[in-house]
């Protein structure tokens, strides 16, 4: 027997079961009065039917509200972009890794062995180290090569003491076994490789060292004017230490 399929909206509300049924019996009555054309599928093999009787309708009931489902397409593309996302910051933790621990040797690679001099220095020299005490430390071109060379003060131990303590230096270069004056000296090294151009004595140990602004004998070079302890003051031939 062919059959006719209808579709009947479920009710939202909360009603009691008298209430619900006297509902139904009212939509019921509406439907027959207006016929099923509007909520019936029809078949192929009902066209040409003449009657149809109620027996052969069903009533799907639907639900109240429709499920979404979800492509398996958008699961894949939201998978893969987690996936990009961990591998990027994975990848940018390593290259910040990667650059602290490379710097420091790719610098030391480049610049280690080498100094820069300054003063419109064209040349560059070795590295080298000297240790001194009590150093006062004056830089300008003392052999003319273009290049600063270093002028500074070094003193011993019992110097210090002895000009502290105020102590006459005749008699304490007399009393050590050494020629006045013995309070200091005066060092000059070139920059280029620290080898020593001249070495001078000084009355007492130094306390500053003014080279560069004052042309002492004359011969066009600049000379150092020395000052130590007990007011003493001194020049000295910047080019020869005399």
């Amino acid at each position: 027997m062919s059959s006719k399929v209808r579709y009947h909206r479920l009710s939202q509300s909360m009603e009691s079961d008298e209430e619900g049924e006297e509902k139904a019996e009212e939509e019921e009555e509406e439907e027959e009065d207006e016929g099923f054309e509007e909520n019936i599928l029809f078949d192929s093999r009902l066209v040409n039917t003449p009657v149809m009787d109620r027996r052969d309708i069903f009533e799907l009931e639907l639900l109240g509200q429709p499920r979404i489902m979800q492509s398996s397409g958008s699961g894949y593309l939201t998978k893969n972009k987690r996936i990009c996302v961990v591998l990027g910051m994975v990848l940018l933790v390593c290259l910040i890794i990667l650059t602290a621990v490379l710097f420091p040797i790719l610098n030391h690679s480049f610049n280690h062995g080498v100094v820069i001099q300054v003063d419109n220095a064209s040349k560059i020299s070795d590295d080298w180290t000297r240790n001194f005490n009590d150093s006062c430390v004056r830089l300008l071109d003392l052999d003319g090569d273009g290049m600063d060379d270093v002028v500074l003060a070094i003193s011993r131990q019992s110097q210090v003491k002895a000009a502290i303590e105020g102590q006459d230096m005749k008699s304490f270069c007399i009393n050590s076994g050494s020629e006045y004056p013995c309070g200091g000296e005066l060092l000059a090294l070139r920059g280029f490789n620290a080898s020593s151009l001249w070495r001078c004595s000084a009355r007492s140990t130094i306390k500053y060292i003014g080279c560069g602004a004052l042309d002492v004998n004359g011969d066009q070079i600049v000379d150092c004017i020395v000052a130590g302890r007990h007011a003493t003051l001194q020049a000295v031939d910047a080019k020869s230490g005399q």
